[in-house]
């Protein structure tokens, strides 16, 4: 698995879909003070997707179309959420159901966690593309070490003279967040 891939993908595509939704009025809503709701207001990243990821793509493309928030955003922006859900519709059920929990993972993040995730996000989609392959490659023998052995993997000669201290950076914050965004069989 690509777990930087999808991460970053979950991230996009959760983010995207959350501005189409409506009110909490698309999840049953929770008590109000649980210490999950206390963080976070209105809409959360997997509602929409939890509610309607059953549907077939095209009442699910409709259920889209007729959201009012939906209707407020700009054409383009509106073309690249149709875009990703057709790009999540097309994925093996297994994987878009992660990608849901993954989400609500997200949103349990805290603000500070979520603001790194997002940040981190933006700086490796300006990577170039062949610089994030040879990156994934790392990331994925990195998932396999403690974090002390990361840390000296990542500080090593051999790291700083592979990646950029960009690249390197990027990658330790990705190992960082990722325990967060684990989805395991349990969940």
């Amino acid at each position: 698995m690509i777990w930087p891939k999808m991460m970053f993908g979950t991230l996009v595509l959760g983010a995207t879909l959350a501005l189409a939704q409506t009110q909490p009025a698309t999840a049953p809503a929770a008590p109000k003070n649980t210490p999950q709701n206390n963080q976070h207001a209105g809409p959360r990243h997997g509602d929409w997707l939890r509610k309607y990821k059953d549907l077939p793509p095209d009442q699910q493309m409709k259920a889209l179309e007729n959201d009012p928030n939906f209707k407020k955003l700009p054409p383009e922006r509106q073309e690249k959420l149709r875009q990703r859900l057709s790009q999540f519709n097309n994925l093996p059920p297994e994987q878009r159901e992660r990608i849901v929990k993954r989400m609500r993972k997200f949103e349990n993040l805290s603000p500070a966690q979520r603001q790194q995730a997002r940040d981190l996000a933006q700086r490796y989609r300006q990577v170039p593309s062949e610089r994030r392959q040879k990156m994934r490659q790392a990331m994925r023998d990195l998932a396999q070490m403690s974090p002390e052995d990361r840390n000296k993997a990542l500080d090593s000669d051999q790291y700083r003279s592979d990646f950029s201290e960009n690249e390197r950076e990027i990658m330790r914050g990705m190992a960082e967040i990722r325990p967060h965004l684990k989805v395991g069989q349990n969940d």
